[in-house]
């Protein structure tokens, strides 16, 4: 019996967390609170850093705003109508001028989409979309999330600079090789999930649960929803500014 209740109040307490990695609705997402909204916890802190500073040096040099949004899924609506629901949540861009742009990349959908305002479906055409996410894509189908989102976010930085006639004043980041590693599927992680629940039961029949417990939360989690900053120039995230969209853009599998 103690054995039945210490296993519901386990499942009680770690299928809610697993569960809230799924189902990601737009209006259950959390409001933007920088350029870089890591719903799906799957970015390093440095990289948010990175990318905020790039994303706010287009924002005051270019007038021009980007929104880089991982979530786990999007809650089986096809991606492209997902991102013109953030889009009419948030208005990426300023009121006036729609110069926005939003790179999604859903995690388990394995899909991404780069999708532009009125303002910016010039310079972001939807080819120029579809070429920057078939670049990206190289890494993000290898679990390369880090250097896909960020080779993505740079050549959408780099295109709308160029179009504006500014020189960024932010600091680049070097994308590497796609290193060809092993991508888990989810009945992959889904074995692992009971390896992790039969290993906590068998710690705490040797009394080593404390131990277990302290060795994986000891080290913390990476990426967050884009709490990192670095503001050694300009000033920081100040909203979004009203901007639209008429769906314009390109997405993929990975």
């Amino acid at each position: 019996m103690l054995r039945f209740r210490f296993t519901l109040l386990l499942g009680t307490l770690v299928w809610p967390a697993l569960a809230g990695l799924h189902a990601q609705a737009v209006k259950d997402l959390p409001r933007p609170t920088d350029y870089v909204s890591d719903d799906a916890h799957v970015l390093a802190a440095d990289t948010i850093a990175h990318l905020d500073q790039l994303c706010g040096a287009v924002d005051r040099q270019a007038h021009a705003q980007i929104a880089v949004v991982t979530v786990a899924d999007t809650a089986e609506e096809p991606i492209a109508e997902y991102a013109v629901a953030l889009e009419d949540a948030w208005k990426v861009g300023a009121k006036g001028t729609d110069r926005g742009v939003i790179l999604l990349v859903s995690i388990e959908d394995r899909k991404w989409f780069i999708s532009t305002g009125y303002g910016l479906e010039g310079v972001i055409t939807d080819e120029k979309a579809g070429i920057i996410g078939r670049q990206m894509q190289q890494y993000l189908r290898v679990s390369q999330i880090d250097e896909g989102v960020t080779l993505g976010t740079e050549q959408l930085a780099s295109a709308i600079a160029a179009d504006a006639g500014v020189q960024l004043q932010a600091r680049r980041q070097q994308v590497g090789p796609v290193q060809q590693t092993p991508t888990l599927r989810p009945g992959q992680l889904a074995v692992l999930a009971g390896v992790f629940l039969l290993l906590i039961l068998l710690a705490a029949r040797t009394g080593m649960l404390p131990f277990l417990f302290g060795m994986f939360l000891g080290g913390g989690f990476g990426g967050g929803g884009g709490r990192g900053r670095d503001d050694d120039d300009g000033d920081g995230f100040s909203g979004f500014g009203g901007g639209s969209t008429g769906g314009g853009g390109a997405g993929g599998n990975f």
